[in-house]
């Protein structure tokens, strides 16, 4: 049961075969997609994403059409929840992050960049919590994500006067916590 669900459009100025090819290479090499279904004579795919601590997961249908005339492609990424509750109807920053990891991807391999193979931070949510719990006062998941500034912070106001901590729960259960290159945490 499909309760929510987005769509982003893109046009490239590449031919469709060169947009098939770079897509599949970006599903084949990347990290967290799975092909589940794919129609090459129509230039349609479904891939699917796995859990996190705001989803539990997505499809993503990508439909490749060409636009006649041109040597350009349109890319329509369309993603839905698997169930919704979680997202409560809208766009969580999640599934933007898948949408915006593939297109990116897709634009680095047509172009010849290098791929970004990861989705999200390579931290687990499940250290974090359990770091924050303990020794969230003296800023240890600070530390843990990369954020030494922000650790020593904590460490010095008792993880700012606790307020801090319960800002950090809230940040980490709405999947918005970040590591110090600014990636979101929603690996278990």
């Amino acid at each position: 049961m499909n309760l929510t669900k987005d769509m982003v459009s893109v046009i490239v100025p590449f031919e469709i075969k060169q947009v098939a090819k770079s897509l599949l290479n970006v599903i084949e090499q990347g990290k967290g997609f799975k092909i589940k279904s794919k129609n090459e004579l129509v230039n349609s795919y479904t891939i699917s994403t796995g859990m996190s601590a705001t989803s539990w997961g997505e499809d993503m249908t990508i439909q490749l059409v060409e636009i006649e005339g041109s040597n350009k492609t349109q890319i329509s990424v369309s993603s839905s929840s698997k169930t919704g509750v979680l997202g409560g109807g809208a766009i969580t920053p999640k599934n933007q992050m898948n949408i915006d990891h593939l297109l990116n991807n897709i634009s680095n391999d047509l172009q010849g960049l290098p791929l970004v193979l990861t989705s999200g931070s390579d931290k687990s949510i499940i250290k974090v919590m359990l770091i924050l719990l303990f020794f969230g006062w003296m800023g240890g998941h600070q530390f843990y994500l990369g954020k030494t500034m922000k650790g020593l912070l904590y460490f010095f106001t008792f993880g700012l006067f606790t307020i801090g901590i319960f800002f950090d729960f809230f940040m980490l259960g709405s999947g918005r916590m970040e590591d110090k290159n600014g990636n979101y945490i929603t690996n278990w």
